[in-house]
């Protein structure tokens, strides 16, 4: 039988499947004579007990829901209360679980004690995969078992909500909140991928939003083993299509087994986010099956945002790369995915690519191969006439005295739309997808941006500022200052050759680069940005993007205080930030809170308040989680504090796990030499010198300091940090020699790197006069001692456990 004839015939079968049972039987019947006599079909189908399944699926399917009050069907412990759905492997009723009293679902095995061998290990398969996903957004199993008269079934966790397209429908959610709602349920798939499961029938019926509103993934049953001793069981057979049409992978439209894995799944999760965000399917679904088919193999979907006007056009290119019909161009994880639809959310660089004009017409040319010489000719006649439309349209408003300023005001908007495009579109087309990991690219595409900005928006001062602001902000969260630093004062140079000066731009920029400052310790530099900033600021008219601004501002206000060791006015700043902002719960105010959070923390826990600073942190960690991805900068760093202050207060396994944990992520996202990485490293090595693990903290505090160590012309204050750490170590094991020059050198470059009279090398010092009075040097640790002391005093108070340790040190040289 052709390929044709099969569809030809599957369509029949797919008519009558919805009418008269018989009907289908009497098809089936038909279609076994043939099969009997055409090897062709033999081998396609591989066993004819398929056909005999089919026919019972149709026969269970279209016959009544079975009652459940009359006792056909019982299970030990769970009172049955109504059937909630039926699907085309199992019935699900709703029952609660008698001994706990807990609402539950139990999904029993659709064709009973009648089911076949492999409905049974379809149906276990399910159970056992189902099993392996621990995830807040996958409906977890509680239960199986077998009923007194053999059918198998599974007892879950019962949501209560609406399916997917159900919650849609009933609540007018933003984009945005669309977009939220799609991150969490790329993560389940994610995370059922990390276990080896495949879904295979992502779609909206498969999804229930609960009365929280969070997406929870189910019905695993036709869940794929990715593992490879079980790719036998779950096999497809030729010909056997498992899914839902529309929301089906070309590979599995194929009816190629062989060719499914974790890309079927993002292909799925692409139309699923397609019709979240148009109200449309990728394709035509009408006609017969045929057709669908060959539309979904053969045609690219419309641009997501000719539907809906107001979509970002980088959706248009992250869905069309989720919608791929070749694999291997797709995203080939949920998490990629998922961090480009966040990126979009949060108005970053994304790491999808535009499809080239290259590429498209290869593609064309294997579709349609006799008509590629046409195709070209077409296609460079459509670009000619596009530049001649342009020329004549300049010509034509040139000719033109009667066009008004706002017509000459939308061809300078034109003109500027056009080159940010062009500019955007060559950045994409020249990074290098080779690059490993996703940072690496965006550092990648901000190095090429930051050389180019200029030169493109040289005639639109207004353009390049904000775009050198943007690429400047970026560079800062990512850690590089230097380059940071280059393109915040071209941003500004560029504001402030502006008529009338961007006040709140120009503002939002030298609060940037006061936070790069700071983070250089140049803090009377960061000062004087600082004050310039928070004039502009006030000149604003009140707004909530002022209040927005100011709450900026104060949270790197408070940064400075603490760097100067002012931790109460710190802590005071950010309280002032936080109510500044009071009453605001959009996106970007929402991050500004949990970062003046984070600030207050890092002040609580100088002062050794550490139940509060704990407390701080989790309230920040709680607003990261939902506005923030799992791995981004902000939400690691909070993670980085929080495992601090438990060591602090004495929950060193819990500690450590969430350090080793925290470095196995920045080394993913910043990759193994960041700043970030060698941050970890000393606070994880402290934390195991702190209990005596000192072979392994060693080994850990020499990684930070090689990394810290990769700019030797630029000594950095972590390097300081991380070298009296490991001398503190030496010390405590009696190790003088090793410890005296480490402790030597950390003090003295901190002390070149911060003011005068700062609290850091004063700490440092005291460790250095401990190892001087080790050795004997009375003189030399009761000056180090002394002039410590009150600096000591100014930042922490007379009665903190440092100053407290000066004084004991000081009573051993008087004795």
């Amino acid at each position: 039988m052709s390929e044709h004839a099969r569809i030809s015939e599957l369509e029949r079968l797919r008519g009558n499947e919805a009418g008269d049972p018989n009907d289908g039987e009497r098809d089936l019947e038909e279609i076994r004579r043939h099969v009997e006599s055409c090897s062709q079909c033999q081998a396609q189908l591989g066993e004819l007990t398929k056909l005999d399944e089919f026919a019972s699926h149709v026969r269970e399917i279209a016959s009544p829901a079975r009652p459940i009050g009359d006792g056909t069907l019982q299970i030990p412990g769970y009172e049955i209360s109504h059937e909630v759905h039926r699907g085309g492997q199992g019935i699900v009723y709703a029952a609660t679980q008698q001994s706990t009293g807990r609402q539950v679902a139990i999904k029993v095995l659709l064709h009973g004690s009648l089911a076949s061998q492999k409905q049974r290990l379809r149906f276990e398969r399910e159970i056992d995969l189902a099993s392996r996903i621990n995830h807040p957004s996958v409906v977890s199993i509680i239960d199986r078992g077998q009923t007194p008269d053999d059918r198998g079934y599974l007892v879950m966790e019962l949501v209560d909500g609406p399916t997917l397209d159900g919650y849609i429908a009933d609540h007018n959610i933003t984009t945005e909140q669309r977009l939220r709602l799609f991150l969490e349920i790329a993560h389940a798939v994610q995370a059922a991928h990390q276990r080896g499961v495949l879904h295979r029938d992502l779609k909206p019926g498969n999804i229930i939003v609960n009365q929280s509103g969070q997406p929870r993934v189910l019905d695993f049953g036709l869940a794929k083993d990715d593992l490879e001793e079980s790719v036998t069981m779950v096999r497809t057979m030729a010909g056997e299509f498992m899914g839902t049409l529309a929301y089906a992978s070309p590979e599995q439209l194929k009816g190629d087994p062989d060719a499914i894995d974790a890309r079927t799944d993002i292909y799925s999760l692409g139309v699923l986010l397609y019709e979240l965000l148009t109200g449309q399917l990728p394709h035509d679904m009408g006609g017969s099956i045929e057709g669908v088919i060959r539309r979904v193999l053969e045609q690219t979907p419309k641009r997501p945002s000719s539907i809906n006007k107001r979509l970002d056009p980088d959706l248009d290119v992250v869905l069309l790369q989720a919608l791929e019909h070749d694999p291997a161009r797709r995203y080939q994880t949920a998490d990629a995915f998922a961090e480009d639809v966040l990126a979009v959310i949060e108005h970053r660089p994304i790491n999808a690519r535009r499809a080239s004009m290259v590429y498209q017409v290869r593609k064309f040319a294997r579709r349609h191969r006799p008509a590629v010489a046409l195709a070209c000719v077409v296609l460079l006649g459509l670009v000619g006439t596009i530049s001649a439309l342009s020329v004549g349209i300049v010509q034509t408003n040139a000719a033109n005295k009667r066009a008004d300023q706002r017509r000459i005001a939308a061809e300078l908007e034109l003109d500027k739309q056009s080159k940010i495009s062009s500019f955007f579109n060559d950045l994409l087309a020249r990074v290098d997808p080779g690059q490993s990991g996703p940072d690496m690219r965006v550092l990648e595409l901000l190095d090429v941006a930051s050389g180019e900005i200029g030169e493109r928006f040289d005639t639109y001062p207004d353009l390049r500022g904000q775009l050198q602001h943007t690429v400047g902000e970026t560079y800062t969260r990512l850690g590089s200052y230097q380059p940071a630093e280059e393109q915040l004062l071209a941003a500004i140079d560029a504001m402030e050759s502006q008529d009338p000066l961007p006040k709140g731009s120009l503002a939002s920029a030298l609060g940037v680069l006061a936070q790069v400052q700071t983070a250089t310790t140049r803090l009377d530099d960061a000062d004087i940005t600082l004050d310039r900033a928070m004039k502009l600021a006030k000149l604003l008219d009140e707004s909530d993007d002022q209040r927005t601004l100011l709450a900026q501002l104060l949270h790197q206000s408070g940064a400075q205080q603490y760097e100067r060791g002012a931790f109460e006015e710190s802590i005071a700043v950010y309280q002032q930030s936080l109510d500044s902002i009071d009453g605001l719960h959009e996106e970007n105010e929402e991050r500004i809170r949990a970062q003046a959070l984070i600030g207050m923390g890092v002040s609580l826990k100088r002062l050794e308040r550490f139940d509060e600073a704990l407390n701080t942190y989790d309230k920040a960690l709680e607003i990261l989680t939902r506005v923030r991805a799992e791995n981004h900068p902000d939400t690691l760093a909070c993670l980085s504090n929080r495992a601090e202050i438990l060591n602090d207060l004495g929950r060193t396994e819990e500690a450590e796990s969430q350090l080793y944990d925290l470095l196995e992520r920045r080394r993913h996202v910043f990759g193994p030499d960041h700043e970030r990485v060698g941050i970890t490293l000393n606070n994880l090595a402290d934390s195991l010198r702190a209990r005596g693990a000192f072979e392994e903290a060693a080994q850990l505090f020499d990684e930070a300091i090689a990394i810290f160590k990769l700019n030797p012309g630029d000594p950095s204050l972590r390097l300081a940090i991380t070298m009296h750490n490991a001398g503190v170590m030496h010390l405590e094991q009696s190790q003088l020699q090793r410890a005296l020059p480490m402790l030597q050198s950390a003090a003295e470059m901190s002390a070149s790197l911060l003011p005068e009279n700062h609290w850091i090398p004063a700490q440092f010092k005291v460790k250095w006069a401990e190892c001087l009075l080790d050795q004997g040097d009375l003189v030399s640790a009761r000056e180090m001692l002394t002039r410590s002391r009150p600096v000591l005093v100014a930042a922490l108070g007379d009665t903190h456990r440092r100053v407290a340790h000066i004084d004991s040190l000081l009573e051993r040289i008087e004795q």
